[in-house]
């Protein structure tokens, strides 16, 4: 029994076996965000996009609140609000 067929025949398969799994990450990714945006109702990318500037505003108008301000997280909020609203319908 030859030592160098069985150390490229272990190292073979085991690379084979990593690439498989690489392979998969970007389907099984894919499937993942299908199902989350299946869940929310968001069924495009305007509607992602809406979703994730309205999350982005509601965050700001989050932190201008603690830091003492009315107008403007209010009006903040009211558009993230209104945007994420229109994402999911």
């Amino acid at each position: 029994m030859d030592e160098t067929t069985q150390g490229g025949g272990l190292a073979e398969s085991s690379g084979e076996a990593v690439g498989g799994f690489l392979s998969g990450i970007p389907a099984a990714l894919s499937d993942f965000f299908a199902g989350v945006g299946k869940g929310a109702g968001v069924n495009g990318m305007f509607d992602w996009a809406a979703l994730i500037i309205g999350l982005a505003l509601l965050l700001g108008a989050a932190r201008g609140i603690r830091r003492g301000r009315i107008v403007g997280p209010v009006v903040s909020g009211f558009i993230a609000v209104a945007l994420m609203g229109w994402a999911v319908s």
